[in-house]
C-alpha cells in the first residue's frame, strides 16, 4: 500500500504529507539545500518499506 507524499529532490531529505502540502508547505525550507525555495515533487511512499517512487513506476509490494 502506498501514500502520496511530496519530497525535495535536492538531497536534504525534505518530505511533507499530502495534507501538509495542501495546507501550504509546497517548497523546500531547508537553508543550505541546493533546492531551497523550489517546489516539492509528488511521489508515492510504500507503507511497508518506505521506498519512494513515481506513480508510473512499479514497486515490489502489492496493495
Amino acid at each position: 500500500m502506498a501514500k502520496t507524499v511530496y519530497v525535495c529532490t535536492g538531497g536534504c531529505g525534505g518530505k511533507v504529507s499530502e495534507e501538509e502540502y495542501k495546507a501550504g508547505k509546497t517548497t523546500c525550507g531547508t537553508e543550505g539545500c541546493p533546492l531551497f525555495g523550489h517546489p516539492f515533487v509528488k511521489r508515492l511512499e510504500c507503507e511497508v518499506c518506505g521506498a519512494l517512487y513515481q506513480e508510473n513506476e512499479e514497486h515490489g509490494h502489492k496493495d
